[in-house]
């Protein structure tokens, strides 16, 4: 940054305006708790950021517990009011405004240059775009392009036009991490299944005993975890196939974690294939035939997903095409090759362990538990 020239036109000009406008602007609060590098060097970052004194940072501050912004929004809006119902608040109130004013009153007031926060950190743009947000669709201007209209104001009156952008720091891709869900409840679909195995080991990793979780099990369908979290009953689930996809075309929650892509997570499998310990001793061949078949099916997902998608929508697995596509697509079907599934057993099975869940130790169920010498003879016959 240094090495670079300062800008002749921002040096020549010693006064300009910085503008942060956006959802945050509609309850516009924060605690008037002092200046930034006083209070964080007096009292550690802990205390800045649950007394924020930036009104831009209103998302992040209402997000813990027991700060002032909080409590602010609880009496001022409700507990249950979310955040993202600023946006729409915001675009009423901006229906009114017109950039050819600000750009006068700048210029009357001696200003050179004007710049437009265009996405602060909770991520929402000030104008339309046309690149889908992967965790909230939607999320920006549906009404007017505020960014367009303030640089043709800001040029039409001669101002020097600035632009920031938030991208560094962005809430919507780092959403409320999983240790958040202490005292939460969850839905699940049956105490036990998979959905609850994995996410009590997830828990057990990040200090969380899983019976500090309200778990809400289904009674009628394996669906039931996924609708109980639609319609409110729980605070979180745990997805799998195209329940994430789904619920993102419903415009319903977001991901706080995506085992496909975050770490430790990604590292590990979430899935093993298991046989009948004496039905594979009594017919090795036929376990084997099976075993190849499952994994010649993962190669062909993963070098033809959009055949795989065809077939999962014509025989009716999934029939809507689009989202078995994208299922298919993001899930890493050739890892079957290397991964080591000892390491995914080891590293679930201590969690599980140390909270209970897992009686056994995890060496214990590695060497009684496992038999690799089919898939590592697949391994080789099989190669890419």
């Amino acid at each position: 940054m240094k090495s670079r020239p300062l800008p002749a036109w921002f040096d020549d000009a010693k006064l300009g305006v910085l503008i942060h406008w956006g959802p945050y602007t509609v309850p516009a609060w924060a605690e008037p708790s002092g200046n930034f590098h006083d209070v964080s060097r007096a009292h550690g970052w802990e205390h800045w950021f649950r007394h924020n004194a930036y009104p831009e940072w209103y998302w992040s501050t209402i997000s813990i517990e027991d700060s002032p912004a909080r409590a602010h929004h609880d009496a001022t809006y409700g507990a249950d009011f979310p955040y993202e119902r600023f946006a729409p608040l915001f675009e009423d109130a901006a229906a009114a405004w017109r950039p050819d004013a600000w750009a006068e009153l700048f210029a009357q007031a001696g200003m050179r240059y004007a710049v437009l926060v265009t996405k602060h950190h909770d991520g929402w743009c000030l104008w339309p775009s046309r690149v889908a947000h992967p965790t909230r669709p939607g999320w920006h201007a549906q009404r007017r392009d505020y960014v367009a209209e303030f640089a043709g104001a800001m040029r039409a009156r001669g101002l020097d036009l600035g632009l920031y952008y938030s991208g560094g720091l962005d809430w919507t891709f780092s959403p409320p991490p999983i240790r958040d869900l202490r005292g939460k409840t969850v839905a699940i679909m049956y105490y036990g299944g998979g959905d609850h195995i994995l996410l009590a080991s997830m828990l057990a990793y990040v200090g969380i005993n899983p019976k500090e979780v309200n778990w809400l099990p289904g009674t009628t369908s394996l669906l039931d975890a996924m609708e109980a979290f639609a319609n409110g009953k729980a605070d979180a689930f745990v997805g799998f196939a195209q329940e994430p996809v789904e619920m993102r075309a419903r415009k319903i929650g977001h991901v706080i974690v995506n085992t496909s892509t975050d770490r430790p997570w990604s590292q590990y499998y979430c899935c093993m294939l298991a046989a009948n310990r004496e039905f594979a001793r009594r017919y090795p061949v036929t376990t084997k035939r099976a075993v190849r078949a499952i994994l010649k099916a993962a190669d062909i997902c993963d070098s033809e997903p959009r055949q795989v998608a065809r077939f999962l929508s014509d025989k009716l697995y999934e029939p809507r095409y689009e989202i078995g596509l994208e299922v298919v697509q993001s899930l890493a079907y050739n890892r079957w090759r290397e991964a080591n599934p000892e390491d995914t057993i080891r590293f679930h099975a201590l969690r599980l362990h140390e909270v209970g869940m897992v009686k056994t130790s995890p060496q214990k169920l590695i060497e009684q538990g496992m038999d690799l010498r089919i898939l590592n003879e697949l391994r080789r016959e099989l190669k890419a």
